[in-house]
Formats: C-alpha cells, structure tokens, sequence
C-alpha cells in the first residue's frame, strides 16, 4: 500500500500537478529547478519517470485540449501515453495542442491520503 507520506518530494509534485491538471510543461516548471527549458530540460528525465511510474500504477492519465477547435478534450490511451511521456517535444514550450495530466480515481484517493494499492 502507498500513502501520500510515502512519496518523495517529486513523486508529490507530479501529482499535485496532475490533480490541478497541468500540461507537461507546466510540471517539469514546477517539479524541476530552472526558469526556462535550456534550465528545465536536463531534469526532464528525472520527472518524466515519475510521470511514467503513475501512469503504469493507475494514479495519473492523459488528455490533449485545444480549444481553437471547440475546446475539445481527448483521452490518450494508456499505450500511447508511454511514448509520449518519453519524447522530450511532447514536454516544450508552446506545444499544440497542449497535452496534460489528470488524476485518476486512484490518483485522487492518494492525494486525499487515503491508502492505494501500490500495483497498477
């Protein structure tokens, strides 16, 4: 079983960051030291495992928005989102649509404070 305690100070992050449904880059500015990417970027591996290790645990999911086409939201499938999470483009500024983490049932409970299940 996992707690919220149990987490390290970045596993925490990310998932303050997905429970106020941030893009990707917002989440590497906020669990990374650095104020612009040529800073931010070399700790992108360190929180993008992070991200990858909620993802397979059930915690966290993804989406793109855009709303230049009539604010749409778009789940990414589990199977996509390891690839995504893996290219750095997917965390740089500007990029469109913007693609964002949310929480999932389980994600939500453990930032709560309730105990989950530490296996996806």
């Amino acid at each position: 079983m996992t707690r919220l305690e149990d987490l390290s100070d970045g596993q925490r992050c990310v998932l303050l960051n997905a429970v106020e449904e941030s893009d990707l880059y917002s989440v590497l500015m906020e669990c990374a030291p650095g104020r612009d990417w040529e800073e931010l970027s070399p700790h992108l591996p360190d929180v993008a495992r992070i991200v990858e290790d909620f993802l397979s645990q059930g915690l966290v999911s993804l989406y793109t928005y855009s709303g230049d086409d009539g604010s749409t939201i778009t789940d990414i499938p589990a199977g996509e989102a390891q690839a995504i999470i893996a290219a750095p483009s997917s965390w740089a500024p500007g990029r469109e649509p913007l693609i964002s983490l949310a929480p999932t049932d389980k994600g939500l409970a453990l930032y709560r404070g309730e105990e989950v299940s530490a296996v996806g």
